[in-house]
């Protein structure tokens, strides 16, 4: 899915779209153009909160770089942490984010408060308010699938889990064209 930007006021948030050769119809806004990036979203009991902030850290080498950082570059691709109330200080949710930060041992990585249209800085991760910048389904075929390089291949139970969430009516609609020319890749 999509977070970090701003559509239209008349920008149905279901049509925050991966660019395609559909792109074009002014139905759907290209999400690099609207400010958004790639995102995942996790509901995290907030009993758990510093664990995931503790492993999401570990994702960064200690220069700051992302495991990704060589081939996914720029806005799009920038570091997003979205918690209700953002970065304000009084946020039970942050204070428990600013807890494990002053813990890093390795100091690669800070986070900053997200404005929207942010840039993709190494080491540098934007916490986004959720009401302000609210989590957007992507198409079908961007989840749950495989890696682009080799050895990238995930097993057939992370991707099904897509179908698996749609069948329960868990998974969340978008309203784009599902892929670069509205097949999606293998065709679901």
């Amino acid at each position: 899915g999509y977070a970090g930007g701003y559509r239209t006021p008349k920008q149905n948030p279901k049509s925050i779209c991966y660019p395609s050769a559909y792109t074009p119809n002014p139905l759907h806004g290209d999400y690099r153009k609207l400010g958004y990036a790639e995102v995942v979203s996790l509901s995290i009991p907030p009993s758990k909160l510093s664990d995931f902030v503790t492993e999401y850290i570990d994702l960064f080498d200690r220069y700051g770089n992302r495991p990704d950082q060589v081939q996914d570059v720029g806005p799009p691709y920038r570091n997003l942490i979205g918690l209700p109330g953002g970065s304000d200080l009084n946020s039970s949710y942050y204070k428990q984010v600013s807890k494990v930060l002053s813990s890093n041992r390795n100091k690669n990585i800070e986070f900053r408060d997200g404005k929207g249209y942010d840039d993709d800085v190494k080491g540098v991760s934007f916490v986004m308010d959720t009401t302000d910048f609210p989590f957007v389904v992507g198409e079908r075929y961007h989840q749950f699938h495989d890696g682009f390089f080799k050895n990238e291949d995930y097993p057939d139970s992370y991707n099904k889990i897509a179908q698996v969430l749609k069948q329960n009516g868990k998974l969340g609609s978008s309203e784009c064209p599902n892929g670069c020319l509205g097949i999606g890749i293998g065709g679901w």
